[in-house]
């Protein structure tokens, strides 16, 4: 009975081959770390002063490796549309969270609107 069964399924390789081959089906999950993302975070809001540029793919967790800690203006070079960014107020992304618009590239400062202090970290989430 398994010399059959493997003589059968041998015939049906090597005869049908196209219904081997299309099962089963799989479809691949979006890879939220296929999303890309780079941007400039200036320390005045003026965009004044020298730009740490920031880029990569995916999301980043809580990252706090801006100059002095101190971020105050912003320039995007192109966030892909899936990919949100969020700055707060302290070193541990839990304070004064601010949303930034950067999803379409412009060499045009823009200030972190309603901060009266400098951000301190940043975040990318990416779905």
């Amino acid at each position: 009975m398994k010399l059959f069964a493997v003589c059968t399924t041998a015939i049906a390789t090597l005869c049908f081959p196209a219904l081997i081959a299309a099962s089963p089906l799989t479809v691949e999950s979006p890879n939220p770390n296929s999303h890309t993302w780079s941007f400039k975070l200036f320390p005045s809001r003026h965009c004044k002063g020298v730009a740490t540029t920031y880029q990569g793919r995916g999301s980043t967790g809580c990252r706090a490796d801006i100059p002095k800690g101190v971020a105050a203006g912003y320039m995007s070079l192109g966030v892909d549309p899936k990919c949100t960014i969020a700055l707060y107020r302290d070193a541990t992304c839990s304070t004064g969270k601010k949303g930034i618009d950067l999803h379409k590239a412009s060499q045009k400062c823009k200030r972190v609107k309603g901060i009266k202090h400098n951000m301190r970290s940043f975040e990318v989430t990416c779905s």
